[in-house]
């Protein structure tokens, strides 16, 4: 009997095999996702005078590296989660 492999599958059985990376590569290898390319550095303009106030919710990985360029920038931050 003839079996059919969906992409979905055969995506979730390279990942078993070989990982996120393997995974990432090789949907972009069969053009089901574009290379996004390096991240911009964000553009935070140093402020002076009276300080902003930034609160961010959510303490991830994401929140608190923009808590530290926040706070690089000259910004009050207060990062809960």
């Amino acid at each position: 009997m003839k079996t059919i492999l969906s992409r979905r599958h055969f995506l979730n059985l390279v990942g078993a095999a070989g990982g996120s990376t393997t995974v990432y590569q090789t949907s972009m290898a069969l053009g089901l996702i574009q290379e996004s390319g390096p991240m911009a550095k964000p553009n935070l303009q140093y402020i002076s005078g009276r300080q902003k106030r930034v609160a961010i919710s959510g303490a991830g990985l994401s929140g608190l590296t923009i808590a530290n360029e926040l706070e690089r920038a000259g910004y009050d931050v207060t990062a809960n989660g």
